[in-house]
């Protein structure tokens, strides 16, 4: 599982990424309150001749973080992604 962190004097943003989903996990610095823990989903419905083709799993998925931001970046359903 890959894990970013974005962190200030007030709260601490951890991004994970595995298998193509995301998880983001919102804490309190000071006492480790936890505010949010919880999938973070990318969803792609796109019309189909048989009806529709929902997409939920980010292909190629990669973080980075870079200028105090964390950036995703992958395919979906055949999209390009970038997610800063």
């Amino acid at each position: 599982m890959r894990k970013h962190a974005l962190t200030n004097q007030e709260l601490k943003l951890e991004v994970y990424g595995q298998d193509g989903r995301l998880r983001m996990r919102l804490v309190t610095v000071a006492d480790g309150l936890v505010w949010s823990d919880a999938p973070y989903v990318y969803r792609l419905t796109r019309a189909t001749e048989n009806g529709t083709i929902t997409h939920e799993r980010v292909r190629d998925l990669t973080l980075k973080t870079e200028d105090h931001a964390v950036v995703v970046r992958g395919t979906l359903g055949g999209l390009e992604i970038k997610h800063r």
